[in-house]
């Protein structure tokens, strides 16, 4: 089972993780700064190999604390790369203005 001495982000997820298809965990990235307590790839692989055998990959990268902010940085440094959606577009014509902006 999962020990509490590994925190709410890790239960939540190895909850995901091991309610998913043994196909999907075959591969796992850990990212965001709740993945950061020590021993939590090594946790993760154990409990999905429990449960879905031997053969699954964890992904952990050192920069995981900071990526979101990584990729924001990057997305609005390149021209062009994002349809900015302003507030008050949003609340005129609603979520269904967002899909022709990104397809």
């Amino acid at each position: 089972g999962i020990n509490a001495e590994y925190g709410v982000q890790t239960e939540t997820v190895l909850r995901q993780a091991l309610t998913e298809s043994k196909e999907i965990t075959k591969c796992v990235i850990l990212t965001g700064a709740g993945t950061m307590p020590m021993g939590m790839c090594e946790r993760v692989k154990d409990e999905i190999e429990r449960v879905h055998g031997e053969g699954v990959k964890v992904i952990a990268p050192p920069e995981r604390r900071s990526i979101a902010w990584m990729g924001g940085s990057i997305a609005t440094s390149v021209e062009g790369l994002l349809a900015w959606t302003m507030k008050e577009e949003y609340e005129e014509f609603g979520p269904d203005i967002i899909h022709p902006r990104c397809y």
